[in-house]
Order: structure tokens, then sequence, then C-alpha cells
């Protein structure tokens, strides 16, 4: 089964995706709550998919970036090749993002987790994302 990376802020949230994770047979996964803790997941191991929340409440601010953290994680994991499904409640952010990448699929949070899922299992019917090459560098 794939491996996929869950970054998201609300622990609730992350540990209803978990379980959906689980239930439907992907046991090869990892959650991470901030952007320096995806970082850090993403650098150190391999994956295929990433369910990815936009907002992950200011964990890294950089006054010279005013955009959601999660849009600059997708540009990280869309440069790996990881398949991204965004779950998240900016939803002027998420049409701005299919408009650039149609590829990338954007569910609402009032949507349940295991919409999310089929979203991946439907991503799944390609060919795999491409392992990770090269370490990110930290935030500063």
């Amino acid at each position: 089964m794939p491996s996929v990376l869950v970054v998201e802020d609300d622990p609730f949230i992350c540990v209803g995706l978990e379980v959906a994770l689980s239930d439907a047979g992907y046991h090869d996964s990892k959650s991470a709550c901030s952007y320096r803790d995806a970082l850090a997941a993403i650098n150190s191991g391999s994956f295929d998919y990433c369910i990815l929340d936009l907002d992950l409440g200011n964990s890294f601010s950089d006054a010279f970036l005013n955009e959601p953290e999660g849009k600059r994680l997708l540009a990280v994991l869309q440069s790996r090749g990881v398949s991204t499904v965004i779950y998240s409640g900016i939803l002027g952010e998420q049409r701005r993002i299919t408009d650039l990448d149609p590829s990338v699929i954007t569910i609402d949070k009032t949507e349940p987790a295991e919409i999310v899922i089929e979203a991946l299992s439907r991503m799944g019917r390609g060919a795999p994302a491409a392992p990770m090459a090269a370490s990110v560098p930290d935030a500063p």
C-alpha cells in the first residue's frame, strides 16, 4: 500500500484522517502538525501521497511570504512528485491552486475524511509518485 503524509494542525481532524486511512488499508502513514514537522518528514522519508491542510496555524511566520504555509509545502511536494489532496477550509486559496494545477484535488473540510480516502484511491489508479530526492532546507 502506498505511503501517505498527513499535514494537519488540528489534532481531531488529524486523528480522524489517520483512522480513515488505517480503515482503508493505508498503514504506511505519517502525520505532521506544523510546517517544520512536515518539512522534517519530507526530508526523512518518501511519500506517494499527501493530505495537506493549507492553514497550519502560522507555525512558521515569515514577513516576506504572506501566503498559507500549506501552499509553500505544496510546492515542495510537487517538486518531489508527491500526489496531493488538499483538505482545507480556505476555499479561495483552493480555487487558485486548482486554477494553476488541475491535477491537485481539493476537498473542503466540511466533507468527511472518507471523501479524502476516496480521492486517494482515485489518484492511486495512476502511476505512483516518484521517490523524493534531495533535502529541503529548514525554515529560518
